[in-house]
């Protein structure tokens, strides 16, 4: 892992915070010159020409890499033909790319070749210190000068510096802290190190660049080719899809943009200078209140300059009059209404955290010196916002001093001589005293840890409750004692808002709280979910979220789910609800099954992420819209006392109705432009006009209503007109308002549903005016769209705002690259950084993890190095892939086998549509975010999985390498941990730093929002999207609410978005039909939560009007609802259209009631019930009226269950009848407000229980029985529904009249074309009687053919003009006789009957009669033998040789290799990889093909790949100078010799020639004697083959040689020990076979080591004998029995040593290889074995003699003299020149 820097990220206002973040390193890959560049301010030409020429390069390489994209994505194309078109995109822009490139590299090669000259090089390994310090000033690094001194750093230490880890500690030690200023340190320093690597070229070189920059140019040529035929290609292709792009946020630019915001604050901070008296601080502060005085934002002033009230307030000593105007700062309404509420936060925290509270100087000291009751209502005022704000600082808010001082001045009051105001005050002081106390003693305990709170949660101020449940309340098994909803009055207005308060809060909260208790007693709950994990992160509007997996009790079909809406609430836990988190759903999927969420926490709480990734976790929702009920329990919490609006109304239910004041300043109205032949009015003095255009008296009665009172309710039943009303009202009063307004005063209009508010606004849009906006939820309207926020904030942006999103973007993308290099495995940087090295005790706190105690007690790193740890590393590789396999966890949770469908988990589509509609919200700006850093494909889950496996510290070992191998795995995992650990902490503060800045740009979202709502005559929204616009509301001087189906709305919704600034309310409403909906059933019933505000004025005599006349339903239908409005008449219009439309075609009568008493159908559990039987009736009586020729719009389904709509529109998809699936099939619910001609009611429920459920609902009745025009078909057990409301008894009693006769069994349907035939219905599959309409009889219409008409009698098409006669046609073809096959209809056309032929090819066929066999194509397979004797694979009438034989034949090329290919092809062209061996001994990769010709014309093999030599040289070393395989010389060896005898070793360098020891030889025993020579010389004596005699430890005897040392290996105590080269074990050698020993451990049978060591090499090459079993070279010291074997080898070593120094010095070497390009295999043996050079391209080309030996040498035409032969004394293994034969191509 690379290590984490310290970034600072500067808050939004200046201040700064810590993230730590981890950057991972990148590497580029340059192509080096061949010449040495110099500075960029005087570039010369031959730097030009190498610019170009790495252009070309690249330009090359990206060809070639665009070309194998193109191929990809043909491929692709063949496969996927939905990708053809951005495949096809992306390959014409590689093509036409590669051409440019190619076109500029010819012109870059052709100047090229006369402009590689002279060039400067830069030497920086001569660099000395002050070189590198005037590198550093000059490239403005100066501030790391002093470090580079202190280091004496070098240039060679510089160059190292290239090849170094950002995260390596060097750099911190030299101050590069922050990761901007190291990218642009090693930026600048990889210029410098390619500007000098090459050397300067020979002339010879630069004819070279020119021959491949002609090479170069053919090849491009070649290129252009190719890529053309690619974009033909590839046009050819289909196009279907088109490419996205998105804008990135560069990581290294977002890194510069933090770093260089930081700077500025730290500039700001530094340039700032302190208050130095307390007058300067109090006209400071005075300032600041003019400015909140004068409407400006304060909030944002301050925190721009939030340096200077840091100053104030973390001072111990303020005198009074400087905290009594910050005190009255605070408490400004303006600051208080601040919109941009995470600057406000920051204000009250930098406060509540300041000395200004925790100092008793200040604010407590404060208190005791106030004497006025403003002071004591902003002292109190200010700590309840600070302990609102924050909950901790109440335990330091001086409240019970503030009490004392305040009792004793209230003591001092004459009561008596107060105003009513006065006292209002002193007792709302009074109430928040107690709420402070009350909190305050709440904070000793957390409330959800309280196991007998202090107070009973119903005892606790709603101002003190958390809005998300506590874990007392989900464990409880009873309501908690709530307050009932009041009709009547309530004392105070902290009444009314705690009553609403908690009972709003416990709808929420008791669906999880009884799901828990379900779930307790075993049983199911639809809303728990388990197996909850964590996998990763998802980037969301408004947080970082968390993506999360789950399993539930069935499958999971999104569409058709309606439970995890966005917005709703869940309760998660580990330990059984025993703890608990709360969460919200962020986003879902909207079709598929895959059960994966995002959810966020609630509030600011950080979470630990460890425990959320390492933990599985159960969840519990509530099915309330958390999001609205959030926003409605934070208003209320916020409203006090004296700005609850209309409290007399609401708390005292006055009957008055008071003229609104805008009315009252501006009485005179003008009506004319609404309303034809009337004039202005006095509204307080004139009378109200008779007559309002076309209104009828009820409407003109409630429009007066309106006008009038302050608080005005229009009731309007079924069809009166109450939306026409609102509209025509609207347009009164945004007339007068912008007649009389100096400041623009725009109306809200809220509404409940969606739908309604679109078909309000249509007529103000169409009507009034255009100047209107919609916010909120999506509308589904078109007409809509033009008015959505989004079109207008735009032009309200404040460029601030997207300074914020730039530095949000800039955080996902540092978290982005973060999150690139967070794995499950540790780098040698990990180790370093988290292995506790005492090295490093100043940088440990940044890794170690602060609950780890373990600081000091790691293992020590000090003596780790790369090696060592990948030799550790390697020796537990197996065990961590282990690991990984496993704890690997699949991408995604797969379906349970027990998982079965469940219908009751399924709603209508529809349905849920519309749920998550409206839980859309419409955002401005921020809906356009920047998206292109995708983080959910991050799978941090499987990663801290590795967490959980056992794991050991290891304190007390000092060494990595002292914990045995089969136990470092828990190291390995212990320190992975701890990575893990603290690479999560870091992700956090980026979740956190990323939160905060969304919320900031909601915040100027909201700003923009106030704008543009300001600007137009007309804020539209639903309820639901108000609730989270309130302080919006406040803001923009909106004097008059319009609340259409306010009886829908709860009481607590509407008061929650009433602005501030409201003088009229008008509610338009029935609360007789649909009332609010409660999650909780017992709410409703028991504490009258679902009584709204416009019920409860109605039931309390408020004022309000009723609409009295009906336009909509026919009267022998509207009769039904007068139990339910006695007063309500019919309007003119409806009877004349009874007269004319009520009559059904096809049906005898308009309103039928079909009764049965087949029993319901519903799944255990549900509460949505079904009827199969009303299912199959309704819609085949709804088929039936479309066969009447009726448009699917005049008819409407209705049904009051989920579930009945889901088997009505099952059947509807069985029918596949395209009209019928046209019709509307609805809710009751959802068909509120709306009405059509011809309604079918299904009612669903049929029991022997008498259970009604629904239908036994007033209101519920009233919507489902009038919504019907003209017709209304009802089908239900008529005996059940008596039972269950008086309003059905009713009806079946007028049903049941003679007169009326329209209830019982059967449904009478009359055919329209024979009025006798009736057709009897009892059920859906009676239908089948009618199938056409009409009756069974057959159509007697005689067709234009002669024919009868072949159709059942029908009412549709009764002309005959689409009907098409259906029998066989009687023609005879002419030709042959045959009678015509197809319809009366169809065209006769040609005989189409089949007949035998023979075909020309002998085939036998059957053609159709008109078919000539001479034309027809045999389509039979082929028979015959292709030229080539394969079988043909054509058709039997294609031509065999049209196509090329493509069976697969293996085919010997010129060069060798076998290839199989197809028969065809005879190209000699070999894809074959060569596989030859190469001079530096390495395998050539390369195809043979791709082997071009050298400067000679002749194919060679091309320079080895490899980047690094690692060929072995003469003196068994491997080469170490680290150039690349292909150029450079592998020079002297620099390492040790490794001559060793028994007395001594050889103290020389590797390359020096070796002194021969001069002591006596020390072999010899017994039986051979002792030898007499020298160690040097040969041996005087033989090897003696005789066993050892000593005993060995064990006391076995040895099994070694006598005169050898002892083996270490016993053949008794090991007989399972394996012989390395035999393999066999020491138990199946005889008893007398003798071994040796080579080094510790490594034991041989003494026969095999005999023959290995006599053995030579087969290219007679000079190479050590080396260990069998560990490779190293054998010397004489281990292996004295061979000392004259290994001394020969010596010997001849050192003659090439001599031979080199006698006759080439290494200058001498360097410059011919530097010459001919580095490349070894130069170097020959003449006849005795003397060693020479031949130069150029290594091949002979003449003769010469021998400079010892005087011996012929050399050759000719490339060919060495016989005698001659190669030389690896430069570690080659073969010569550099072989003839390699291309054959050419064949076409």
């Amino acid at each position: 892992m690379d290590q984490l820097a310290h970034l600072k990220i500067s808050s939004s206002g200046g201040g700064d915070e810590e993230i730590n973040n981890k950057n991972k390193q990148k590497t580029t890959t340059t192509t080096t010159t061949t010449t040495s560049s110099t500075p960029k301010k005087t570039p010369s030409r031959d730097n030009n020409n190498n610019k170009k020429n790495n252009n070309n390069n690249n330009n090359n390489n990206n060809n070639n890499r665009n070309n194998r994209n193109n191929n990809t994505n043909n491929n692709n194309n063949n496969n996927n033909k939905f990708n053809n078109n951005s495949n096809n995109n992306n390959n014409r822009n590689n093509n036409n790319r590669n051409n440019n490139n190619n076109n500029n590299n010819n012109n870059n090669n052709n100047n090229n070749n006369n402009n590689n000259n002279n060039n400067n090089k830069i030497h920086i390994e001569e660099w000395k210190n002050d070189k590198v310090i005037e590198w550093l000033e000059k490239n403005e690094f100066n501030e790391y000068v002093e470090k580079f001194k202190e280091e004496q750093i070098d240039g060679n230490t510089l160059i190292e510096f290239s090849a170094m880890n950002q995260s390596d500690k060097i750099f911190e030690r030299l101050g590069f802290i922050h990761i901007g200023p190291k990218i642009n340190f090693q930026r600048k320093l990889k210029e410098l190190i390619s500007s000098s690597q090459q050397p300067r070229q020979h002339q010879r070189q630069s004819n070279n660049i020119n021959n491949n920059n002609n090479n170069n140019n053919n090849n491009n040529n070649n290129n252009n080719n190719n890529n053309n035929n690619n974009n033909n290609n590839n046009n050819n292709n289909n196009q279907n899809n088109q490419n996205n792009n998105k804008h990135i946020v560069d990581y290294s630019n977002a890194i510069h943009h933090i770093n260089n915001k930081q700077d500025k604050d730290n500039k700001k901070k530094s340039e700032f200078e302190p208050f130095k008296t307390a007058h300067e601080m109090e006209n400071y502060l005075k300032k600041k209140i003019v400015q909140a005085d004068s409407n400006e934002d304060i909030v944002e002033l301050l925190n721009h300059q939030i340096i200077n009230l840091k100053d104030i307030i973390r001072r111990d000593f303020l005198q009074f009059s400087v905290q009594d105007l910050l005190v009255r700062i605070y408490t400004h309404e303006n600051f208080q209404s601040g919109i941009l509420e995470q600057f406000f936060n920051r204000l009250v925290n930098e406060l509540s955290s300041s000395k200004f509270f925790s100092s008793i100087h200040n604010f407590p000291t404060y208190i005791q010196a106030i004497g006025s009751l403003a002071q004591f209502k902003a002292s109190i005022d200010l700590m309840d916002l600070v302990s609102s704000k924050f909950n901790d600082i109440i335990r330091i808010l001086p409240i019970e001093v503030f009490e004392i001082r305040f009792n004793e001045l209230n003591a001092d009051t004459n009561q008596n001589k107060l105003s009513n105001q006065t006292l209002k005050t002193i007792e709302y002081i009074k109430s928040l005293i107690k709420v402070l106390k009350q909190k305050k003693q709440l904070s000793k305990h957390t409330i959800e840890q309280l196991t007998q709170p202090i107070f009973n949660i119903d005892e606790i101020s709603y101002k003190n409750l958390p809005i998300v449940p506590t874990r007392d309340e989900i464990h409880s098994k009873n309501l908690p004692k709530l307050k009932p909803l009041k009709i009547g009055t309530y004392s105070s207005s902290e009444e009314y808002i705690d009553t609403q308060f908690n009972l709003l809060r416990e709808d929420m909260i008791h669906p999880i709280r009884e799901a828990f208790s379900l779930i307790q007693n075993g049983s199911s709950s639809a809303y728990y979910y388990t197996d909850v994990i964590f996998k990763g992160f998802t980037k969301t509007q408004t947080s970082l979220s968390f993506l999360i997996e789950f399993k539930y009790r069935s499958k999971i079909k999104w569409e058709k789910f309606s439970k995890l809406l966005n917005g709703s609430l869940l309760v998660l836990s580990c330990d059984n609800f025993t703890s608990i988190l709360v969460a919200t759903v962020e986003k879902r999927p909207d079709r598929g099954e895959e059960k994966q969420i995002s959810i966020s926490f609630y509030g600011d709480n950080q979470m630990d992420l460890m425990y959320l990734f390492e933990n599985s976790f159960s969840m519990i929702e509530s099915p309330t819209y958390f999001e609205s009920v959030k926003n409605v329990l934070s208003s209320l919490q916020r409203i006090n006392s004296d700005d609850l609006p209309f409290q007399s109304y609401l708390l005292k239910c006055s009957g008055q109705e008071i003229i609104p004041k805008y009315f009252q300043d501006h009485p005179v109205i003008n009506l004319q432009t609404t309303f034809d032949n009337t004039e202005r009015i006095n509204i307080r003095t004139s009378e109200f006009p008779e007559r309002l255009g076309t209104l009828d008296p009820s409407q003109i009665e409630a429009f007066e209503h309106c006008l009038k009172s302050e608080l005005s309710l229009v009731q309007g039943p079924p069809g009166t007109g109450k939306s026409y009303i609102g509209v025509k009202l609207f347009e009164v009063i945004h007339r007068h308002l912008k007649e009389n307004s100096a400041r623009n005063t725009p109306i809200l209009v809220l509404c409940y549903t969606n739908h309604a508010l679109d078909q309000f606004l249509d007529h103000i849009i169409t009507n009034v005016t255009k100047k209107v906006i919609r916010v909120g939820s999506r509308s589904r309207d078109e007409r809509m769209k033009d008015y959505n926020i989004r079109n207008f904030i735009r032009n309200f942006t404040d460029k601030r705002q997207y300074e914020y999103y730039r530095e949000r973007d800039d955080v996902v993308a540092v978290l982005k690259e973060y999150l690139d290099t967070f794995s499950n495995e540790l780098s040698y940087e990990d180790f370093l950084n988290f292995a506790g090295n005492d090295n490093n005790n100043n940088n440990e706190d940044q890794y170690v993890d602060d609950d780890e105690d373990d600081d000091n007690g790691d293992v020590k790193c000090s003596n780790m190095n790369f090696n060592r740890w990948g030799q550790w590393i390697k020796s537990i590789k197996k065990k961590i892939k282990e690991d990984l396999s496993l704890l690997k966890v699949p991408k995604s949770l797969k379906p349970s086998i027990n998982e079965i469908e469940n219908e009751d988990d399924e709603d209508d589509e529809d349905l849920v549509e519309t749920l998550l509609n409206e839980r859309r919200f419409d955002y401005g700006n921020i809906s356009g975010i920047n998206t292109a850093h995708d983080i959910s494909e991050y799978d941090i889950q499987s990663i801290v999985t590795m967490t959980r496996l056992e794991k050991r510290d290891y304190k007390d070992i000092q060494d990595i390498f002292d914990i045995k191998e089969n136990d470092r795995i828990y190291y390995y995992r212990y320190l992975l941990n701890k990575k893990i650990r603290h690479s999560l902490k870091t992700i956090q503060e980026y979740a956190k730093r990323y939160k905060i800045l969304s919320d900031t740009i909601m915040d100027y979202e909201n700003k923009a929002y106030i704008k543009a709502l300001s600007s137009v005559n007309v804020v539209a929204a639903t309820i639901t999207g108000a609730s989270r616009l309130k302080r919006v509301f406040d803001s923009i001087n909106s004097k008059c609410v319009i609340i259409e189906e306010a009886a829908e709305v709860l009481e607590g919704h509407i008061v929650s978005v009433l602005p501030k600034t409201i003088e009229h309310l008008v509610l338009i409403g029935d609360h007789e039909q649909l009332k609010p909906s409660c999650a909780v059933y017992q709410l409703a019933e028991k504490f009258q939560l679902n009584v709204s505000l416009f019920e409860r004025i109605m039931k309390n005599g408020g004022a309000h009007r009723q609409l009295s006349i009906q336009r909509r339903m026919v009267p022998n239908i509207s009769q039904f609802i007068h139990p339910i409005y006695p007063n309500l008449r019919n309007h003119p219009e409806v009877l004349k259209r009874f007269a004319t439309e009520s009559t059904i075609k096809g049906i005898q009568k308009n309103i039928f009631f079909l009764e049965h008493t087949i029993p319901e159908s519903s799944p255990t559990e549900s509460t949505s019930k079904s009827n199969l039987f009303e299912a199959d009736y309704v819609v085949g009586l709804a088929d039936y009226l479309l066969k009447q020729e009726y448009k699917p719009s005049d008819i409407v389904i209705l049904t009051p269950y989920t579930g009945q709509l889901l088997k009505i529109k099952n059947q509807i998809r069985n029918k596949k009848h395209e009209l019928l699936s046209k019709v509307q099939v609805r809710t009751v619910d959802q068909y509120q407000g709306e009405e059509c001609n011809i309604v079918i009611l299904s009612l669903v429920r049929s029991n022997e229980r008498g259970d009604s459920g629904f239908v036994k609902i007033k209101n519920r009745i009233n919507v489902a029985i009038s919504r019907a025009r003209n017709a209304m078909y009802l089908v239900g057990n008529s005996d059940l529904l008596r039972k269950a409301n008086p309003i059905w008894e009713n009806m079946f009693k007028i049903l049941a009249e003679p007169s009326v006769n329209a209830i019982g069994p059967i449904l009478k349907l009359r055919c329209e074309n024979h009025k006798d035939q009736i057709t009897n219905i009892t059920s859906g599959k009676d239908f089948s009687n009618v199938p056409q309409g009409g009756c069974l009889l057959n159509c007697s219409t005689r067709l234009e053919c002669g024919h009868q008409c072949g159709l059942a009698c029908h009412i549709f098409d009764q002309d005959h003009i689409n009907i098409k006669c259906t029998k066989p046609c009687e023609h005879i073809h002419e030709k042959c006789g045959h009678i015509c096959k197809k319809t009366c209809s169809d065209d006769c056309g040609l005989c189409d009957v089949l007949v035998d032929r023979i075909l020309p090819c002998g085939h036998k066929k059957k053609l159709a009669c008109n078919i000539d066999p001479l034309q027809y194509k045999c389509l039979e397979p082929c028979e015959k033998l292709r030229r080539c004797g394969h079988k043909c694979e054509l058709k039997c009438s294609e031509y065999c040789e049209r196509k090329n034989c493509k069976e697969k034949v293996e085919k010997t090329l010129e060069c060798g290799h076998v290839e199989t290919r197809e028969c065809y092809n005879n190209s000699n062209v070999c894809n074959a990889k060569c596989k030859e061996i190469l001079p530096c001994g390495d395998v050539c990769s390369v195809k043979c093909k791709d082997h071009k010709p050298n400067q000679f014309g002749i194919r060679t093999h091309p320079p080895c790949s490899k980047k690094e030599c690692t060929r072995e040289l003469f003196c068994g070393h491997r080469c170490y100078s680290k150039h690349a395989c292909s150029t450079g010389s592998c020079g002297e060896c620099k390492k040790e010799c490794l001559n060793a005898c028994t007395h001594s070793v050889c103290n020389r360098g590797c390359s020096k020639l070796c002194n021969p020891c001069r002591e006596y030889c020390k072999r010899g025993c017994t039986h051979v004697g002792k030898c007499q020579n020298l160690c040097k010389e040969l041996c005087s004596i033989k090897n003696c083959d005789q066993r050892c005699t000593k005993l060995l430890p064990c006391k076995h005897q040895c099994i070694g040689l006598c005169g050898e040392k002892c083996v270490s290996i016993c053949r008794k105590c090991n007989p399972d020990y394996l012989e390395p080269i035999t393999r066999m074990k020491l138990s199946e050698f005889d008893e007398n076979d003798c071994f040796i020993e080579l080094h510790k451990g490594h034991v041989f049978f003494v026969d095999n080591l005999d023959t290995f060591m006599n053995m030579k090499d087969d290219n007679d090459k000079i190479v050590h004998k080396k260990c069998p079993s560990c490779n190293m070279i054998i010397s004489a010291k281990e292996a004295p029995r061979y000392k004259d074997i290994i001394n020969k080898n010596w010997n001849k070593i050192d003659l090439i040593k001599r031979k080199l120094m006698e006759h080439v010095t290494k200058e001498e070497t360097d410059m011919v290889v530097k010459a001919m390009g580095g490349a070894a295999g130069h170097w020959f043996l003449c006849e005795k074995g003397h060693a020479y050079y031949i130069g150029e391209c290594g091949g002979a080309m003449q003769e010469g003699n021998c400079i010892e030996c005087k011996g012929r040498v050399g050759g000719s035409n490339h060919s060495l003299l016989p005698n001659n032969k190669h030389s690896d004394i430069d570690g080659s293994n073969n010569p550099l020149y072989r003839p390699f034969v291309q054959p050419p191509d064949l076409d």
